[in-house]
């Protein structure tokens, strides 16, 4: 009988880990990650599935685990290396223009995110909602920065954090509004793009501010309501509030 090599190997928890991650990255290119089963990835790994099991309990653990390590929002920006202590638009820039520049390059991530996309499972649904907490302190606080603004920056943030998803997964089908995204120049461009969004996003934050500071000494120096906010623009209420 044919002697089972790995039960030979000996591995300590983290050479465990990394040759079960390495064996899903490496099915994901040969079968796509819906279909690998824990029987692929200890035959792959070199690990009996008895061992898989008793670490990991099922394949969805290992999934999990896999996205967690390549996904941009949970394995590289919230890390002690990028801490996101402040909300402004140099950093907002930084997180999403490197968000941009990560999807492009790692196309294990662009897998993750076509399979949650094609497939609506409890693993695929979990991983979506998981990283929503990752970052979901964060834009809490660029909520707080716009509040009372008018500007819906959870819905902008959505937008721009979606256009980046699809543009660069769809490059390779077709160029999108005459831009062939896949090539250097025009992704130069792109990342450019991303920046000069969020410059006008804040820009028009200044602006309010500005508008919000002018009706409140209009309103202290006794100008009538309806006339603020015909000048201002500013709703009724609001200027009733300040």
């Amino acid at each position: 009988m044919k002697e089972d090599k790995t039960q030979r190997i000996r591995r300590t928890r983290n050479e465990l880990k990394e040759a079960t991650l390495r064996a899903v990255s490496e099915l994901s290119k040969e079968k796509g990650l819906s279909r690998i089963t824990m029987v692929d990835i200890g035959e792959k790994a070199g690990i009996r599935v008895d061992v898989l099991k008793r670490n990991y309990t099922s394949v969805e653990k290992i999934l999990s685990l896999y996205a967690a390590s390549v996904d941009y929002w949970i394995s590289d920006l919230f890390t002690p290396k990028h801490p996101m202590v402040t909300t402004n638009e140099k950093v907002m820039i930084e997180v999403f223009t490197n968000l941009a520049n990560a999807l492009y390059n790692d196309s294990e991530m662009q897998k993750l995110l076509l399979w949650e996309l094609s497939e609506d499972n409890p693993t695929t649904r979990r991983l979506a909602a998981n990283r929503e907490l990752f970052y979901a302190d964060v834009f809490a606080q660029y909520n707080n920065l716009f509040k009372d603004t008018g500007l819906h920056i959870d819905i902008i943030s959505a937008l721009i954090n979606a256009g980046i998803y699809y543009l660069i997964l769809h490059r390779k089908r077709s160029t999108f509004w005459g831009v062939d995204f896949s090539k250097r120049p025009e992704r130069k461009r792109f990342i450019e793009a991303i920046g000069q969004v969020i410059t006008l996003i804040f820009n028009a934050l200044e602006q309010q501010k500005q508008t919000v500071e002018i009706a409140r000494r209009l309103k202290q120096k006794g100008v009538a309501l309806d006339v603020i906010v015909e000048c201002t623009g500013l709703p009724n209420e609001f200027v009733e509030q300040l």
